[in-house]
């Protein structure tokens, strides 16, 4: 755990934006440790979230924060309109690790 991975007093795994790029270094590993397992699998769901959103460029993830816990996905923050809005969900629910998107994402106006 770094510096840009916070854990909110849900327990829930945030990750900024500007971290996802940290996932694909090829120099970090998972670790297999029992005790850290569950967090594990949380940074491996945020970092397919963040991956679907960098795969598709019509969405501005710039103003998105995700968090996830027990196959729900939390989305906040501000996206452009609501086209983004929904196009940042449905990006969300593309694994088939999220069972529920919490989309709380406002629109700029």
């Amino acid at each position: 755990m770094n510096e840009n991975d916070h854990i909110n007093r849900w327990g829930e795994s945030h990750v900024k934006p500007s971290h996802a790029k940290t996932f694909h270094d090829p120099n970090y590993s998972w670790s297999k440790d029992s005790r850290s397992e569950s967090f594990n699998e949380s940074t491996r769901n945020l970092e397919f979230v963040w991956d679907q959103f960098q795969l598709h460029p019509e969405l501005d993830s710039s103003g998105i924060s995700v968090s996830y816990k027990d196959g729900c996905v939390h989305l906040e923050g501000s996206v452009k309109n609501l086209e983004q809005k929904y196009l940042a969900e449905k990006f969300a629910r593309a694994s088939s690790h999220v069972l529920e998107v919490v989309n709380d994402l406002k629109e700029n106006q």
